[in-house]
């Protein structure tokens, strides 16, 4: 199997990795044309509708339609369908040369606090129902790096791959959260001393901004997560695990205090950047939120005075809302669940079957501005997701 080639958390993913340029979205040039690739996902509630044809699909850039010049219906790395638009009936039906790229580069990275057996669960799924030969697997971890080529399953059976997986992300999700979880016994074991008042709040502040500054979230580092996930080949397909982070830090409930105001995590990030940056990064993000939090390893009955006097302060937030934006932008998906292996099972419906949609912008300027994209079905109701736009480079 791969061995970890970098000790690397959730952070050194959003501001360590080191990628020269961002490349701009990859548009297709024919006989002196461009074309638009738009991956989209359409559903029938939870069910993919996979009995559609070019005229049933609308496509609007920055709010203007667009002509659909060809379709793909892709089911994992298969072509089950193509379809070109209709000639004139002076001409030949057009044929269908291009081969879209349907290889999968999957990304995994688990952010996490305490190992979970459906975490497990969803590797095993993993490895067994949705890795195929010739997909390519990174795993990111608290700690450590793993990468699978194909060469790896040639010598390895890829049940092996899962065990020796599952028992070194175990090792360093424990690793990861050493820090964390001496900062959170320091709280606890700080309000139970009787030492001076004053002297107790700045040392309990002084965790609490540790705790707040572990991770943070800006431009500069999702610009960078984008830029590195971009650069590798195929269809890149990310599931990113994260944990709610929940600590019971000093004060009421009702009242924000001091500790709770400085517990803030600020979220250094503007939204429509997030949008531009993803939707320009050729990948498809699924963001599955634990809401297992991480309070449990804290009980707050062990603390000295009632409960009353102690308030839930979540740390997520602004994880939550980064994250989610990523997956709205790049065409993915959002799932939040105690359920680690239902998450990802319906995650992974939602990403295998998909249509590539590719059209001739009507008035294509290479300007470098954003370009909105919106897709939608003829007539009907369906939930449609799609990457929201693309760079005119």
């Amino acid at each position: 199997m791969g061995f970890p080639n970098s000790k690397i958390s959730i952070l050194a993913v959003f501001l360590g990795l080191s990628i020269l340029t961002l490349f701009p979205q990859e548009l297709y040039h024919t006989a002196g044309v461009i074309n638009v690739e738009v991956p989209v996902r359409v559903f029938d509630g939870d069910r993919f509708v996979d009995n559609l044809s070019i005229n049933d699909f609308e496509v609007f850039e920055d709010g203007k339609p667009q002509k659909i010049v060809s379709l793909y219906l892709i089911r994992k790395t298969e072509v089950q369908k193509k379809e070109a638009a209709a000639a004139p009936k002076a001409e030949p039906a057009p044929k269908i040369n291009f081969v879209p790229e349907t290889s999968r580069n999957y990304l995994l990275i688990f952010e996490l606090h305490d190992p979970m057996p459906k975490v497990d669960e969803a590797l095993d799924y993993f490895f067994k129902e949705v890795f195929h030969k010739g997909d390519r697997v990174t795993v990111v971890s608290p700690k450590g790096t793993y990468k699978f080529k194909q060469e790896t399953f040639d010598r390895v059976q890829s049940d092996e791959v899962a065990r020796q997986l599952k028992k070194n992300l175990r090792k360093d999700i424990l690793l990861g959260a050493l820090d964390y979880k001496h900062i959170i016994q320091d709280i606890k074991d700080l309000e139970n001393q009787d030492i001076d008042g004053d002297v107790k709040k700045q040392l309990i502040l002084n965790d609490i901004r540790q705790l707040r500054d572990r991770l943070t979230v800006n431009d500069q580092g999702i610009r960078r997560l984008a830029q590195a996930l971009k650069a590798q080949e195929g269809r890149k397909i990310i599931f990113l695990f994260y944990q709610k982070e929940e600590i019971v830090i000093p004060g009421s409930k009702y009242e924000p205090s001091d500790y709770e105001r400085e517990a803030r995590r600020p979220s250094e990030y503007n939204v429509k950047d997030i949008e531009t940056i993803f939707a320009d990064a050729s990948l498809t993000v699924n963001f599955i939120f634990l809401t297992n939090s991480t309070t449990s390893t804290f009980d707050i009955t062990d603390m000295q005075g009632s409960a009353e006097g102690r308030s839930l302060m979540d740390l997520s937030n602004s994880f939550y809302g980064a994250f989610r934006e990523m997956s709205y932008a790049s065409g993915g998906t959002t799932e939040a669940s105690a359920n680690a292996l239902a998450a990802f099972k319906k995650t992974v419906r939602a990403s295998e079957n998909y249509y590539l949609l590719y059209y001739v912008p009507s008035q294509y300027k290479a300007d470098g501005k954003f370009r909105e994209i919106k897709v939608s079905v003829k007539g009907k109701n369906y939930r449609v997701s799609n990457r929201s736009g693309y760079i005119a480079n």
